[in-house]
């Protein structure tokens, strides 16, 4: 879990980074696409996300360079909650047809990655983390739902979703999240 557990951290880092750099003014989009690099075929196994270069659309929009300097200070890096390990997980058509003999994903439970109106430390997002050829990579990625107070799926392809994450190997807890429907989770996990 030290792997994942690093993987997951640089992958914040570097998402950290990408998001205070797309609203940079003092750099133009293209100095931002020459020397950014975007960092989701790093950790995404099929691309995923992308960080386009903002600050042009906001000032379209409206925003001002010190309202464009409040949304980059509203970034900081993800916590990571939690890590839990699965052993045979059911795949949907596609993610089965690419990953047949993987038995094992890692679960990771990690916060928001902008400041929102919840003040608390809450869960956001889980990113699901196999061992490929290439490495390790994110192969899948559903966000949490305080008011539902479970993890929701952001697409209908089900050929695409973890059907079942299987049965719990091991759980590994970083940081306890302070947000009360976020917490009950954390702890059923634990």
């Amino acid at each position: 879990m030290k792997k994942v557990k690093e993987f997951i951290e640089n992958f914040g880092k570097d998402e950290y980074i990408s998001n205070v750099r797309a609203l940079d003014s003092s750099i133009t989009e293209e100095i931002y696409e020459k020397t950014h690099e975007i960092p989701a075929f790093k950790y995404f196994l099929k691309g995923g996300k992308t960080i386009p270069y903002k600050v042009n659309l906001l000032l379209e929009e409206g925003d001002s360079l010190e309202e464009i300097k409040l949304w980059q200070e509203a970034y900081y890096e993800r916590f990571l909650f939690q890590i839990i390990e699965y052993r045979n997980p059911k795949f949907g058509k596609e993610l089965q047809f690419f990953f047949p003999d993987i038995n094992t994903v890692y679960r990771c439970i990690v916060s928001d990655h902008v400041k929102t109106a919840i003040s608390k430390l809450s869960i956001s997002d889980s990113y699901s983390v196999i061992n490929t050829d290439g490495g390790l990579k994110i192969i899948y990625q559903d966000s949490f739902d305080i008011n539902l107070g479970k993890f929701i799926t952001p697409h209908d392809g089900t050929h695409l979703h973890i059907l079942d994450f299987g049965e719990i190997i091991s759980v590994k807890n970083y940081i306890v999240p302070e947000e009360e429907v976020s917490l009950k989770i954390f702890n059923k996990n634990s």
